[in-house]
């Protein structure tokens, strides 16, 4: 009973669940028998409501998303969580979240807010420019994503807003225990006919991370709560462990 949850690229740019990344990614995960949520963010598409310029709203509507899946107590009651009953789907136990650009900012930093939470998944996070995407709330976002939890970093070299050097450096700030990192060789941004790989590469990631569940969940501990924009429970604190970086290099 686990669930994939997809988010897309700055709005502003264009960016809504339609693109293709959100989409092939989500037909690969639902192929391979996983439930899987792609939405707009607020003030996308068909979606109410109005952009947030410190990425506040967005991380809130991927927590009232995670909650719905889950049937959290809070909202159970909700219009919104009666007529996602009414679909038949069973409550679920585990969400993952799966981010690609501006969506990974918001998806990463929402990793401790919720134990069902099992991990992240970060697309070509633009890290240079999280400052100007959240106008300069970078300390609450990245505070959010320093989680011992699994996570997965993929990223091109000929990435547009992110160097090699640039994404090492911000990788090597995450907490090693849980984190692996990739980077593919001659990929931008778009990913532009690499979509289906990238989505077998997160496959993959998967099924070798979660064998070693067992041991993960015995390294988490518990913390005091923390304020935040969110009010929620810090569920974590970091611990350092092995650390696995590589770059696919492109076969001839």
């Amino acid at each position: 009973k686990t669930a994939i949850l997809l988010t897309h690229p700055w709005s502003v740019l264009g960016g809504d669940m339609d693109n293709n990344v959100p989409e092939t990614l989500c037909k690969a995960f639902a192929h391979a028998g996983y439930y899987v949520v792609r939405f707009n963010f607020r003030g996308v598409g068909k979606s109410k409501g109005r952009c947030t310029c410190r990425a506040s709203g967005e991380r809130k509507d991927v927590l009232k998303i995670v909650d719905m899946l889950t049937g959290n107590d809070k909202i159970k009651n909700s219009k919104e969580c009666k007529q996602y009953a009414k679909l038949g789907i069973p409550k679920l136990k585990r969400v993952l979240l799966v981010g690609y650009s501006y969506g990974s900012m918001i998806t990463n930093s929402c990793v401790r807010m919720r134990k069902e939470i099992i991990g992240y998944v970060s697309v070509s996070c633009p890290f240079p420019v999280i400052w100007f995407l959240s106008c300069f709330n970078t300390r609450n976002l990245w505070e959010g994503m320093l989680t011992v939890k699994p996570k997965l970093f993929l990223c091109g070299t000929d990435d547009d807003f992110t160097s090699e050097s640039s994404f090492s450096d911000y990788i090597m700030q995450m907490p090693k225990f849980n984190r692996r990192s990739v980077m593919i060789e001659e990929i931008n941004h778009g990913w532009w006919k690499k979509e289906v790989a990238l989505g077998g590469l997160i496959l993959s990631w998967m099924r070798k991370t979660w064998k070693m569940e067992a041991k993960f969940q015995g390294h988490l501990i518990k913390a005091s709560p923390q304020a935040d924009e969110i009010e929620d429970d810090i569920e974590e604190e970091v611990v350092d462990g092995d650390v696995d970086n590589v770059t696919l290099k492109k076969k001839n």
